[in-house]
């Protein structure tokens, strides 16, 4: 008997065994389905299949043995994830997913039948939904293989995949906007009704901040002046280092931006129309005591925005005549982040030097070549 595999892992009809040579029980975990080929299949490639089930039993984390056949059709995105974290190549993880493809099919033609209300089989009108849409089944992926059907799956399990997901080094801001996309996907549809366990997705803050182009032409036109003054080669009063770059010259715009938008349409003042009035002690204390009461600000982030906002305008020539002391006041009063916490995480990303020290004698103990070399 000829093997032949195919590129998805799966195989020509004549690959399969013969009724005749069908075991008399069905295999029902991938230990009987391994033992199965080593007797009946010999052509088979049996040592890919068997390193293959073991880092699925790893993965797993459940004894060959005890493995069910489903969780071959169950592995998903986490395999892959798992094999990365292992430093295996792109191809290699590929061929891994086809050999346990070779696998299933090999259950198959060994007499074993995938149970009818498998966990797979419940999330088929969800897996066919985002399929459709175009949309990535990552966290679909996960529930399957947590052998969650749809109706036991939680908010609980959603985050726990966002934690692994980050833990993994999949950005945050991604990890999040896929989890509020997975619900507006189910609640949009209506099949959320498969799984009571999940919210519906908060609604989004109303977007406050106004363009600049949308702001009263004097107050423009001072935006503009402040952000020239201060990427100008020279400028008269400014301090001689405190020349910005474009990219922080944005960054001024986008806090005025921000700024101007809470007084219009959070505050509803209606009389700013000049950079003395937007920078005002009062807008600027209401604009703080919003952003960290309601919006959940960071007072250290915050701390920093008003920092660059101070230095702009307490030196421009057409600003002197107006007192900006009680930046200060107002900066003092927000809540920052404790110096050991920024500390603690400097220190997570770094290696201490005694453990540094050690890795030229692992190097030389590892690569005797390396301890001859001068």
């Amino acid at each position: 008997m000829t093997t032949a595999v195919n590129i998805d892992g799966t195989q020509n009809a004549t690959n399969l065994p013969s009724s005749s040579s069908i075991a008399q029980t069905p295999p029902t975990s991938i230990a009987d389905t391994l033992n199965a080929i080593e007797n009946l299949m010999p052509d088979q490639p049996l040592a890919m299949l068997r390193t293959t089930a073991r880092h699925i039993s790893e993965f797993r984390q459940t004894p060959l043995d005890q493995l069910a056949i489903e969780a071959l059709s169950e592995l998903g995105s986490g395999f892959s994830a798992y094999l990365r974290e292992r430093k295996y190549s792109r191809n290699t993880i590929r061929s891994y997913h086809n050999y346990s493809k070779v696998l299933l099919h090999n259950a198959q033609g060994l007499g074993w039948t995938p149970s009818r209300h498998s966990v797979n089989s419940e999330w088929e009108p969800i897996r066919d939904l985002f399929k459709q849409l175009n949309q990535s089944l990552i966290i679909v992926d996960f529930a399957i293989e947590q052998r969650k059907a749809p109706k036991d799956f939680t908010d609980a399990d959603i985050n726990d995949w966002a934690t692994r997901s980050i833990s993994s080094g999949v950005g945050y801001n991604y990890t999040q906007a896929y989890k509020r996309n997975f619900r507006c996907t189910l609640f949009d549809s209506g099949l959320n009704t498969l799984l009571p366990g999940v919210s519906r997705p908060p609604i989004r803050p109303a977007r406050y901040s106004i363009k600049l182009s949308e702001m009263p032409d004097l107050l423009r036109m001072e935006i503009d002046a402040l952000l020239k003054w201060k990427q100008d080669l020279f400028a008269p009063g400014r301090p001689k280092h405190s020349r910005h770059r474009p990219v922080t010259a944005k960054r001024l715009k986008e806090i005025l931006v921000r700024i101007y938008g809470f007084a219009v349409r959070i505050a509803g003042r209606t009389n700013i129309d000049s950079i003395a009035l937007l920078v005002a002690e009062d807008v600027l204390t209401e604009y703080v005591a919003w952003g960290l009461n309601e919006r959940g600000w960071d007072g250290t982030s915050l701390s920093s925005e008003l920092g660059m906002l101070y230095a702009a305008v307490r030196h421009n020539p057409t600003l002197t005549s107006h007192d900006f002391s009680w930046f200060g006041r107002l900066v003092s009063g927000l809540p920052l982040r404790p110096e050991s916490e920024k500390l603690g995480r400097k220190e997570r990303k770094y290696v201490a030097f005694d453990e540094l020290a050690k890795i030229p004698n692992r190097i030389r103990e590892r690569n005797p070549y390396a301890s001859k070399r001068k």
